[in-house]
């Protein structure tokens, strides 16, 4: 679906949290001289965080489509019948089901 290439494209620092979070518990599990537990923490806590917003982000998304709004910026299309694009910020409408 094309909404999920723009929530990667829009949510990339998210995204980049997760891998750094990860990277951070992998570089500890697998290296004798650990990284600082607050190091650790900070990761997880970064991770959760990605992981909240992107579902945040998806829910949100499907309850603008369900709504009859763009699912990028929320604005009300049902007014514009005829309008392959969202007038408020570009994003293509895709008007099948």
């Amino acid at each position: 679906m094309k909404y999920d290439a723009e929530l990667i494209k829009r949510y990339w620092i998210w995204m980049a949290l997760l891998w750094l979070g990860l990277g951070l518990m992998l570089f500890n599990h697998f290296y004798d001289d650990p990284l600082p537990v607050w190091l650790e923490w900070i990761a997880i806590l970064a991770m959760l965080v990605a992981i909240a917003m992107y579902f945040v982000r998806v829910s949100q998304m499907k309850r603008f489509k369900s709504k009859g709004c763009c699912i990028i910026c929320g604005y009300d299309l049902r007014g514009n019948p005829d309008t392959p694009a969202c007038p408020e910020c570009g994003m293509e409408i895709d008007r099948r089901g």
